[in-house]
């Protein structure tokens, strides 16, 4: 919800946290979004730091099998 994708622009945090009250029990698990509070309540807005992980690529399964086509070992790894 925080992160922009292919399909939707980001919402900021205190909207996505809005969204998932509104819909816990129809569309969240309620136990998880109690969770989520809880963190939120604990560390404030460290919560929502960015991680150190990588961005996602969002590489389309038509691109993927290109990209896998054109690297042997790649797509020989792949091969099960």
């Amino acid at each position: 919800m925080t992160s922009d994708r292919i399909y939707r622009k980001a919402i900021g945090h205190d909207r996505a946290m809005e969204q998932l009250t509104k819909y816990k029990g129809a569309q969240f698990d309620p136990r998880v979004v109690r969770a989520l509070h809880d963190i939120v309540r604990k560390r404030g807005s460290v919560a929502f730091e960015v991680s150190d992980l990588p961005p996602i690529n969002y590489e389309t399964l038509a691109e993927l099998r290109r990209r896998l086509a054109r690297e042997p070992l790649v797509r020989d790894a792949h091969a099960g």
